[in-house]
């Protein structure tokens, strides 16, 4: 099943706090510039929000759910939204595929008893490497939202 853009932010605002993406909800966000540009938008906003919120709550008792000054300073001074490209990711990952290639041959061609210690390597660059593209992007598999509670002091 295909996701067009809007039916996946329909279902990405319909999730709740830290919710996993379902598998198409990640293909699509995966694949679709402007939806991973979105959603990286959203996860800076809230933080954006609950920083000012936790600081306008130190200095006034008021609650400021509805306060609108708080929005408007999310992206002030028309702070440019730069698209999340995914290319320099695929970029690395090809490069170190390829020098992984070359150096199973050179280590198969002239250090043939290294080559089991090689593969344990390879093995621990590729899964090190996977896991920092999901930690870095984990936005993109979990809807990521600040659970912290605000006290009004």
């Amino acid at each position: 099943m295909k996701l067009n853009c809007e039916d996946f932010m329909e279902k990405y605002l319909s999730l709740d706090k830290n919710e996993f993406l379902s598998f198409d909800m990640i293909f699509h966000l995966l694949f679709c510039e402007e939806c991973r540009t979105i959603v990286r938008s959203f996860s800076k906003a809230e933080k954006i929000v609950y920083h000012t919120e936790k600081k306008n709550c130190y200095q006034t008792c008021k609650s400021s759910i509805n306060n609108f000054e708080i929005l408007q300073s999310i992206y002030k001074d028309k702070m440019k939204i730069h698209k999340i490209h995914i290319f320099n990711w695929i970029f690395i990952g090809v490069i170190l595929l390829i020098c992984m290639i070359f150096c199973s041959i050179f280590m198969n061609r002239y250090i043939p008893q290294m080559q089991n210690v090689w593969f344990v390597f390879v093995a621990a660059v590729i899964c090190t490497y996977c896991v920092i593209f999901v930690g870095m992007n984990m936005d993109f598999f979990i809807k990521l939202t600040d659970t912290h509670n605000i006290s009004i002091q």
